[in-house]
């Protein structure tokens, strides 16, 4: 039984000393203009997924810049509309803005929700990969577009 203990604690913490680009580590994507700060929140997004995944031996999740454009097209108009994303899970959330409050507060709020109550879609095992954006003004808008490794089902079927 400690011999169990033993490699499972340090399975989880190669898992967490070997961050590789996307996974805690040095995030960027094309056409940013803020880049700290979208780099900030990108690598903040990573650790929080993976922080949840790290207790069911779960692969970790890296960032991917394309979801990403994905996730920033349902924050066009005044309220999010992902009804166009179709091929891949969707999470949002929507807040009031309080004064004074910084992002990472909306951010960690945010999954925080989401890990307790869509736990299948933000802890899904085959969830590789997360591109999220977020928009402030009257309202605190936040959306996260998921991609899954595919299920041996699917590749049978294709």
């Amino acid at each position: 039984m400690l011999s169990s203990f033993v490699i499972l604690f340090l399975y989880v913490g190669n898992l967490l000393a070997h961050l590789k680009d996307g996974e805690g580590g040095p995030i960027s994507c094309p056409d940013d203009k803020k880049v700290t700060q979208k780099n900030d929140m990108r690598r903040n997004i990573v650790l929080h997924h993976n922080r949840y995944r790290e207790t069911g031996l779960q692969k970790v999740v890296t960032y991917d810049c394309n979801l990403e454009k994905k996730a920033r097209s349902a924050l066009k108009g005044k309220e999010i509309d992902t009804s166009r994303i179709t091929k891949n899970d969707v999470l949002d959330f929507t807040d009031e803005i309080y004064k004074k409050q910084p992002i990472k507060e909306y951010l960690d709020t945010a999954m925080r929700r989401w890990y307790r109550s869509n736990r299948d879609i933000f802890y899904k095992p085959r969830t590789n990969r997360v591109g999220c954006a977020y928009k402030k003004d009257e309202f605190f808008y936040f959306v996260c577009v998921y991609d899954q490794v595919p299920d041996d089902q699917q590749l049978i079927r294709e």
